[in-house]
């Protein structure tokens, strides 16, 4: 098996996404050209729809759907080619509401208004620097969608799915870091309790 396959993920913990999150909504007050681009929006396609940074600068108005019963999102030409429906909830579902009924957006045009994923990675770094933790890349949090899917009992077959990969290995990359360590140590002393009581 390659090395790819080999590697863990680096993805935040629950406390560092928070603070990730905190340092972005301040620099969404306080930053303009992080409010102008839709930073703020970038970082919520990759933390609750998963999506590549190529994905999240690419997905238009025209690529939603918000209905009664339906909210998605079609990421089109993903990786390899491949298109794929990935669920809309929570904040992100919220952000794209209040921007769709309120601010008008053209219909083709994407609603992040960075051209680059480096210039992303920028904004990543000094969030995370502000946050006083080091981000291993924007990658970091389509990883932390994943692990939070596999903990909250997602099947790595749906969750394969959700993140548009071929290739099933490289889903299963995620179970090495599910659960986590913290967890693991939760488990064993558990374990080690019940050996005790008999």
């Amino acid at each position: 098996m390659s090395k790819r396959y080999n590697k863990i993920p680096n993805y935040l913990s629950p406390g560092q996404t928070k603070s990730f999150l905190d340092v972005a909504y301040s620099f969404n007050e306080s930053k303009n050209a992080f409010k102008s681009s839709n930073m703020l929006l970038c970082i919520k396609f990759q933390l609750y729809a998963g999506l590549r940074v190529q994905e999240a600068l690419n997905i238009t108005p025209a690529n939603i759907t918000i209905e009664k019963t339906l909210n998605e999102l079609k990421v089109i030409d993903g990786k390899g080619k491949k298109d794929r429906v990935v669920p809309i909830t929570g904040p992100l579902l919220e952000d794209i509401r209040f921007i769709n009924n309120y601010l008008s957006p053209s219909k083709n045009k994407p609603y992040v208004k960075i051209q680059t994923r480096k210039s992303v990675g920028e904004w990543y770094k000094k969030i995370a620097n502000k946050a006083q933790f080091e981000i291993k890349g924007t990658h970091t949090l389509r990883h932390t969608f994943a692990r939070n899917c596999l903990k909250n009992g997602v099947p790595i077959n749906v969750l394969q799915n959700l993140l548009g990969h071929t290739d099933l290995r490289s889903t299963l990359i995620y179970l090495k870091i599910n659960p986590n360590s913290e967890e693991l140590n939760k488990a064993m002393n558990l374990v080690q309790q019940e050996i005790k009581e008999q």
